[in-house]
């Protein structure tokens, strides 16, 4: 590492520090389908719920991707995405699933066992 070392700590806590709420939602969608900035157009995750659309066209029409919330850096990932954009698909994917199983199969207790 190049610089001072002190720099470069405080550098590494702050992006710690100050990714952890993003970190949170992402958490919050994959484990659980929940988005805990409520799914609005324009909050801090890439994912948003339209709330008009109804549990029949829940998976072709209720969560849909953001693609300007998508996080970018530079150089990385995917057309300079820190995500590449089958990532955040994928990502889109596996909430949709547990939020399908939970309305449109009636299953409100399912929950992924982390156990195993």
């Amino acid at each position: 590492m190049h610089g001072d070392e002190r720099h470069g700590t405080i550098l590494q806590r702050i992006l710690y520090e100050s990714s952890l709420p993003w970190y949170d939602l992402l958490f919050d969608w994959t484990l659980s389908g929940m988005l805990s900035d409520g799914g609005r157009k324009g909050g801090e995750f890439f994912i948003v719920e339209d709330r008009s659309v109804g549990d029949a066209n829940l998976w072709h029409g209720r969560y849909l991707l953001d693609e300007r919330q998508v996080p970018h850096v530079p150089g990385v990932g995917e057309r300079g995405g820190l995500l590449s954009e089958r990532l955040a698909r994928e990502i889109l994917i596996v909430g949709k699933g547990i939020n399908f199983i939970r309305r449109c199969l009636h299953d409100s207790e399912w929950e992924f066992d982390l156990r195993d």
